[in-house]
């Protein structure tokens, strides 16, 4: 899980338009959401 998050971060950084900037923004904001239900579990 950390290594699909650390290449949705080397993404970002990569030459992307704005549109595929924010679907790995919101792709990242999802795994962190996820990450903290699956702690509460």
């Amino acid at each position: 899980m950390a290594s699909y998050y650390t290449r949705l971060g080397n993404l970002d950084k990569a030459r992307l338009t704005a549109v595929e900037k924010s679907i790995i923004d919101a792709r990242r904001d999802n795994m962190k959401i996820m990450h903290k239900l699956y702690e509460q579990m």
